[in-house]
């Protein structure tokens, strides 16, 4: 990440809000004019000052809006602003580039001096980009967002081919009113929403990689998130296309905007930072890329490279996320594993890819499918089905980001943050004698060197009495880190010798015995003591609260494949319409503690007549849900009463209990949708309880609210008494 002065250029906004106050600001791009900027960014009150790394959140004043491929968002905030219209600042300079190329003025080798500043219609421009070396071309303009060899550039292009270039990407053609200067350098010209940028960001992606031969337009669009004006992705590790902006806002100041696309076009996002610059924003999409769940090479969220062994080399493949997540539960889940630790290690399996699907990124590939990641097979039944009830749940910690979810197989009843949460005799002591020869062959790449090795000892041990440091005597003292001599042992002679590094050393006439107890290294989940837990009826939430007590079960809401069914008068509302729909699903599964829906169908009704026809309903009556797929009466109905966000929470738990409750009497579907969806009944329960019998629920609609009010009062009752646990409610 680009620091100025002493501070990362977040901090300095947070902590003092000004952003004069921190100095140089950036000017990267055409917007930087020699005048004061305001800055508003700051991250909301629950959120920590940048410190340059990964774990700061998402401002809460910033604007972001995340597509798939075809189109339809995946996550956003402040929808607002993304639809506010606009300048594009530096974005533009994309326009100008291309449009001067398929006019003739240049080509891959033009260079134009940059004098460092320029003056046009009376404003001076500063370029601060770091010194080139040389003239830049179109490809290091890109990159770095040099104002003067755009500038030159417009003053040989005609209006009829910078707006030709424009609306070919859909956006509107430049005004004859304004200046042809300002507005190929995105300061002058149509004002247009940043949803309309992302769309034509997208398009002219497309098009450039139709050339036949190689594009500097794309060359500088990924060199600008490698090493220009957006490199805080490539620090992250992004390999995108990528273009920032800093422009006025409408009401005053400025913003900072990115427009990034990943290079197979599975996402493409743009980030509004009010207040900010455009190397702000592209901090800021790094938060959102990884928080929606981008890999750490940008490619679309869903699916793993997985590096499969194959003889002496790796055969990569492609696997969906929730099957390589199942394909981990059956190969790293023991044989008589329950039901509640298997969705207990999916969580974990999940989570732990969240952060470290980047561990193979310099072969090609995410992770391997050995123990140096995670343990990788076909999966089965038992793991697909853990999978899908824990669907795109993830262990985040304080700063919402994924925990580092680490597990071994046995910590032999002690972690290395204290004693195993389940309190059991693990009873996993082992035994294992290597000889000189295979000792000193196995640890020849950690640069050990000699014919024998003449003495082995532990020097230095962890808090929990593991093995820290070892001393290796050949022909001198050679110190190892221990963890990785294990590993280098493994590698060379099998992963079942040492198990793990809570061991004691001692010579024999082979070699060296290794006395020890545990499997693997004894940080985060210990899943031997997880099955014991599990075994005692403990559900996964309880599990993973011993075992990472900081943390707290979160969903992500792109989870859920939305289908909306709208009558035309709210097609307009299409994007808040599946915004909401994955938010509630979000919310009510990580309630229930389970998975979310792989999909819903949400069929909005034109009038009542409509939904009563479909539905068999009577007055009164607002939702039905069949299977996964949710009825709702009109909008404005529902949205009158003040019942459209409660009622689609409603129908979203039936979605994700129903088969759960299959059997059980009406109340206890009822009971529970009403207490997970947080309704509130004005009705006063008398005693002694009744819970409600099937046939009340058909009544009168005046005599409903009593109905469904006893009906939540036996579900509160049950879940007192723990009665829930099977549908995965345990409060």
């Amino acid at each position: 990440m680009a620091r100025y002065g002493r501070l990362p250029r977040l901090a300095c906004l947070a902590l003092i809000g000004l952003a004069s106050a921190c100095s140089p600001p950036p000017a990267d791009d055409a917007a930087a004019l020699r005048t004061p900027r305001a800055a508003h960014l700051r991250p909301d009150a629950e959120a920590r000052a940048d410190t340059g790394g990964d774990d700061a959140r998402i401002p809460s004043q910033a604007a972001y809006l995340l597509t798939d491929r075809d189109g339809r968002v995946v996550a956003s905030q402040h929808e607002d602003i993304i639809d506010t219209p606009m300048l594009a600042g530096s974005l533009m300079k994309i326009v100008t580039i291309v449009a001067a190329r398929d006019s003739g003025i240049l080509d891959a080798s033009t260079r134009i001096e940059c004098p460092r500043a320029v003056r046009i219609d009376g404003r001076v421009l500063d370029c601060v980009h770091a010194p080139l070396g040389r003239a830049p071309d179109a490809r290091a303009t890109l990159a770095h967002s040099c104002n003067t060899f755009v500038a030159s550039v417009a003053t040989r292009l005609s209006r009829s081919a910078l707006s030709g270039s424009a609306v070919e990407a859909g956006l509107p053609a430049v005004p004859a009113s304004a200046s042809l200067a300002l507005a190929a350098l995105g300061l002058d010209g149509a004002r247009t929403t940043p949803r309309t940028w992302l769309r034509a960001f997208r398009r002219i992606v497309e098009r450039e990689r139709q050339h036949a031969s190689p594009s500097f337009v794309l060359d500088g669009l990924r060199d600008a998130a490698r090493i220009g004006s957006a490199s805080a992705l490539g620090a992250r590790g992004f390999d995108v296309y990528a273009k920032t902006g800093t422009a006025p806002m409408p009401g005053g100041g400025t913003a900072g905007l990115v427009v990034v696309a990943t290079p197979d076009l599975e996402q493409t996002l743009i980030v509004v930072a009010p207040g900010g610059a455009g190397r702000d924003a592209a901090e800021i999409a790094t938060r959102v890329l990884a928080a929606r769940g981008a890999d750490a090479a940008g490619r679309a969220a869903g699916y793993v490279r997985v590096g499969r062994v194959h003889g002496d080399a790796y055969r990569v493949e492609r696997v969906a996320v929730e099957a390589y997540v199942a394909g981990v539960v059956d190969a790293e889940a023991p044989a008589d594993a329950t039901a509640g630790l298997r969705r207990t290690l999916a969580i974990v399996s999940r989570t732990w890819l969240g952060r470290h699907a980047d561990r193979h990124a310099a072969e090609g590939f995410d992770v391997c499918d050995l123990t140096h990641c995670q343990v990788f097979r076909e999966a089965r039944a038992t793991g697909s089905t853990a999978a899908a009830e824990t669907r795109g749940v993830v262990l985040v910690g304080p700063d919402r980001l994924p925990e580092d979810a680490e597990y071994s197989a046995s910590c032999g009843g002690r972690l290395e943050t204290g004693p195993d949460p389940a309190g059991i005799d693990h009873g996993d002591a082992w035994r294992v004698e290597l000889d000189h020869r295979a000792l000193r062959a196995a640890l020849g790449p950690m640069g050990v060197a000699g014919a024998r090795i003449d003495r082995m000892a532990v020097v230095a041990r962890t808090a929990s009495g593991r093995a820290r440091t070892l001393v290796v005597h050949t022909d001198r003292d050679y110190e190892l880190d221990a963890e990785r001599a294990r590993l280098a042992i493994g590698r060379a002679l099998g992963w079942q010798h040492l198990k793990s590094t809570w061991f004691d050393i001692s010579p024999s006439a082979r070699g060296f015995v290794f006395t020890g107890r545990g499997h693997g290294h004894g940080r985060g989940l210990c899943v031997r003591g997880a099955a014991a837990m599990a075994a005692r009826g403990d559900t996964p939430e309880r599990i993973l609260g011993g075992y990472f007590p900081t943390a707290r079960l979160s969903l992500d809401a792109t989870a859920t494949v939305v289908d909306l069914d709208l009558p035309p008068s709210v097609t307009h509302r299409r994007a808040s319409l599946e915004a909401a729909v994955r938010t509630h699903a979000a919310t009510v599964a990580t309630r229930l503690g389970r998975g979310a829906p792989a999909a819903i169908t949400l069929r909005v009704h034109p009038t009542i007549e409509s939904f009563q026809r479909a539905t068999g309903l009577g007055w009164g009556r607002g939702a039905r849900t069949r299977g996964a797929v949710i009825d709702m009466a009109p909008l404005d109905v529902l949205e009158r009463r003040g019942r459209f966000d409660v009622s689609l929470r409603h129908e979203l738990v039936h979605v994700l209990t129903a088969a759960a409750l299959e059997g059980r009497p009406r109340w206890a579907h009822e009971g529970l949708a009403v207490v997970m969806a947080r309704e509130t009944i004005r009705a006063v329960v008398p005693e002694p309880l009744s819970c409600p019998l099937d046939e009340e629920f058909a009544g009168d609609a005046e005599a409903l609210p009593m109905v469904y009010a006893r009906a939540a009062r036996c579900a509160e009752r049950d879940l007192a008494r723990g009665a829930w646990r099977d549908v995965g409610a345990d409060r």
